[in-house]
């Protein structure tokens, strides 16, 4: 039988190396000395008291806009169309 935890939890750390560049998502972001909070949020599958699975999720958002990648407060939403 299988048994499931979840886990939220919040990273830190100081970022002193670069980041890769994901083409056509975002730039590769140098390291700028930051010290950044990230939320996360860890999924675990336990059979017979052993880890079979784990998912995590990571809130990017956040840890960009701390970076100084994304600015919220310059984004624009555009109008959405009718859904039928």
């Amino acid at each position: 039988m299988a048994t499931w935890w979840v886990t939220r939890f919040i990273s830190t750390g100081t970022h002193k190396g670069g980041l890769s560049a994901i083409p056509g998502y975002q730039p590769r972001i140098p390291a700028n000395a930051k010290f950044i909070r990230v939320p996360e949020l860890a999924v675990h599958r336990v059979v017979n008291e052993r880890l079979a699975e784990q998912w995590e999720l990571e809130d990017n958002w956040a840890a960009y806009v701390q970076e100084g990648v994304i600015d919220p407060d310059k984004m624009q939403v555009g109008q959405t169309k009718e859904c039928h």
